[in-house]
């Protein structure tokens, strides 16, 4: 009995979280700036990256020809595409550096746009 009194407020919690999860999908249909007046530069013509998640799982692949590494087990330069997501080697200590290194962003504060990082091919 003891088990199900600690475990009603965990029950309870994830059938809130559940419910609430669904609405992401309101985002999508009906995004928040939908009538046209946005803060953001609309000239921009780097087209958007959307992920959608899959039932099975998703793969991004990369591939890479950096300048500089994080760690000297990274790769450098890559002649085909591997892996960003899901490597089993990101849940490594150094192969999570790595990972963070590939996947990262670059934001320029002056003129208010994100880059790939240097070494994307």
């Amino acid at each position: 009995m003891e088990f199900l009194r600690a475990l009603a407020p965990v029950l309870l919690l994830l059938l809130a979280l559940q419910h609430a999860a669904a609405f992401w999908i309101l985002n999508i249909i009906f995004p928040p700036n939908a009538n046209g007046k946005s803060r953001h530069n609309q000239n921009n013509s780097t087209p958007p990256v959307i992920i959608v998640p899959g039932n099975l799982g998703n793969r991004l692949e990369a591939k890479i020809d950096k300048p500089a590494l994080v760690h000297w087990l990274c790769y450098k330069k890559t002649e085909d595409y591997f892996p960003l997501w899901i490597d089993l080697n990101m849940f490594m200590p150094i192969g999570l550096d790595c990972w963070i290194d590939n996947i990262r962003i670059v934001y320029n504060r002056t003129t208010r746009k994100a880059t790939n990082a240097p070494g994307w091919m």
